[in-house]
């Protein structure tokens, strides 16, 4: 974490000698910024991921030894994608067979964990790329999940670690939509902008496309890339188009959304364009692809 994104947790601040009106001055003045009930910062983070981190800070302490982050916390651990309506909360398994709860801050999830299934990542226990992901791959949105797991798949994880997984959780719910999540990933997508391009692309029934597609000059130097392309015998190629001037400026703008950030009027966010028997359907392969991708959360 960003040592300006550090946390004080009000035991530590009492046990350096500070008093309940000397905290309070600090907190009123805006010295501290309450992160949670007795946890603070200096200064809180703008980003989502960031801040969750900050909640994570504030609340592992907390709790017992055997609790372990997991779902959308042990993402934001692991640097994965996040979503703000996500991770307001701390999300932990407890490996037992009850009691699990949800509170303001935290939620806890009574689950079978392996021990192969954990690891440290900063000092903190969390679950693996696997587990996190066939978790997450359980309880969030498909297209979430899909631009999660190619993240992870990018990060480190083994696709057959997932699967087996799953298999150990073919009992739990949605485990039908993370085998589909698990089918669908890849490694090769390099945003969360890309991840929905997929599966757009999925939905109006085009072929799988060709990742990270390079667009040349007649020099050859590379001036653009497609993150989608494909064909058909010939007779389609559809592509998101990607400056090499500059990255996707956000994954939550849907498809068609101008780009301001970029050097050229012309270059979009993301241009969905069809190809079909000379140019015939063009238009309506385009309006397909824009009426899905404004969906796309």
């Amino acid at each position: 974490m960003d040592p300006d994104l550090s946390v004080r947790l009000r035991s530590d601040l009492k046990a350096e000698g500070y008093g309940d009106a000397e905290l309070a001055q600090l907190i009123s003045s805006g010295q501290l910024r309450r992160v949670r009930r007795g946890g603070y910062a200096e200064l809180l983070a703008d980003d989502p991921v960031a801040k969750h981190r900050q909640l994570i800070s504030t609340t592992m302490p907390k709790l017992s030894d055997e609790a372990v982050l997991s779902h959308m916390s042990a993402a934001a651990v692991h640097g994965l994608p996040g979503w703000p309506d996500l991770l307001g909360k701390v999300h932990v398994i407890r490996a037992r067979p009850g009691g699990g709860r949800c509170g303001t801050v935290v939620h806890v999830h009574p689950a079978r964990l392996d021990p192969s299934e954990v690891t440290l990542v900063d000092g903190l226990a969390v679950t693996g790329l696997a587990r996190t992901g066939a978790d997450c791959s359980r309880s969030m949105s498909f297209v979430r999940a899909v631009a999660l797991g190619d993240a992870a798949l990018r990060g480190g994880m083994i696709k057959s670690d997932l699967l087996v997984g799953l298999e150990l959780a073919a009992h739990c719910r949605g485990v039908g939509q993370a085998r589909r999540v698990a089918s669908f990933i890849d490694a090769g997508a390099e945003s969360v902008g890309e991840s929905y391009s997929r599966i757009v692309l999925h939905r109006v029934g085009l072929p799988v496309p060709r990742l990270q597609f390079p667009v040349r000059d007649r020099s050859g130097m590379t001036v653009a890339g497609l993150t989608s392309a494909g064909s058909s015998s010939g007779r389609w190629a559809s592509s998101t188009v990607r400056s090499s001037t500059a990255d996707c400026c956000g994954p939550m703008k849907p498809l068609g959304t101008p780009c301001s950030e970029r050097k050229s009027a012309k270059t979009w966010c993301a241009i969905s364009a069809g190809r079909w028997f000379g140019g015939r359907g063009t238009t309506l392969i385009a309006q397909r692809l824009w009426l899905i991708g404004s969906a796309a959360p």
